[in-house]
């Protein structure tokens, strides 16, 4: 009969025995080395933990025959009349707003108009080689704006339109 291995006994030491609790690390965006299992006199010396590494975001190239402002500006306000935009204005905020230059604000008939004033809007600011940085438009807010760095193009319904009055807020700054 083979003799089965038996387990012997640890032998008893004189500091009691505690269970390790463990818990998943938190990241912090530091890289932590792990502590190595030779002493310390042989252990190399430790370098400082770095920060990860980051990619900046991406920048969107700007095209270099883009029209002037001004011309960007014509070419937005011919397609918003193009598509029978109401009461257009223009507000030249340059030397006021740090964010863009002129402010396009025209008023839509109902959702599909705005919809439709919006699609003619940014096809003539690509048409015109500008950099569009983003358009947003919410179904039933009564409001689309379109972003192209130098122009911002301001669509509203009537309602909106007389409850933000935009005009006065930029025509007395």
């Amino acid at each position: 009969m083979p003799k089965t291995p038996t387990r012997s006994k640890p032998e008893a030491s004189s500091k009691p025995h505690t269970v390790k609790k463990t818990t998943a690390p938190r990241l912090t965006g530091v890289v932590k080395r792990r502590k190595s299992a030779t002493p310390a006199s042989a252990a190399p010396e430790k370098t400082p933990a770095r920060p990860l590494r980051r990619t900046p975001a991406p920048v969107a190239p700007v095209a270099p025959e883009a029209l002037p402002t001004p011309l960007l500006v014509t070419a937005c306000v011919e397609a918003l009349e193009e598509k029978k935009a109401e009461d257009l204005r223009v507000i030249d905020v340059r030397g006021r707003s740090a964010v863009t230059d002129f402010f396009i604000v025209a008023t839509g008939n109902s959702e599909p108009h705005l919809r439709a004033l919006r699609i003619a809007a940014q096809k003539a600011l690509i048409d015109a080689n500008a950099t569009l940085v983003g358009t947003e438009s919410q179904s039933a807010s009564g409001w689309c704006v379109v972003d192209a760095f130098e122009v911002i193009v301001h669509l509203f319904l009537t309602g909106q339109r007389t409850n933000y009055d935009f005009e006065r807020l930029w025509t007395r700054s």
